[in-house]
């Protein structure tokens, strides 16, 4: 008899064992998937967050780069502008040398 209580106390602690390594499990499972929840949302906000610095980014790079066109264009046109004066300064000055020429090779052919 003392052998039948003695195995049955056995039994007993091995299946307590074995029932709270069954809630650890369960346990170990179900914090496991609120980790798994967590990373997922986490993951989701970093990928938005992630998603709004890109368009805020490429938003800045197309402001920059809008200024840059226009900073060239008036460059250029200011380049065209000089190159206009100048191309008209000189071609003004040509003319009046050569009228100037002209009525002097005038008035020595008159004297």
């Amino acid at each position: 008899m003392e052998m039948y209580y003695f195995s049955l106390g056995i039994l007993s602690i091995i299946s307590l064992i074995f029932c709270s390594l069954i809630v650890w499990g369960l346990v170990k499972v179900i914090k496991t998937k609120n980790d798994l929840e967590n990373f997922k949302e986490s993951y989701k906000w970093d990928l938005e967050c992630n998603h709004r610095r890109f368009d805020d980014n490429k938003r800045e790079v197309n402001l920059h780069m809008e200024a840059f066109n226009r900073n060239i264009e008036e460059t250029v046109n200011s380049v065209h502008r000089s190159i206009d004066e100048n191309f008209n300064e000189s071609r003004s000055y040509t003319d009046k040398r050569i009228d100037k020429f002209l009525n002097k090779s005038i008035d020595s052919e008159k004297n």
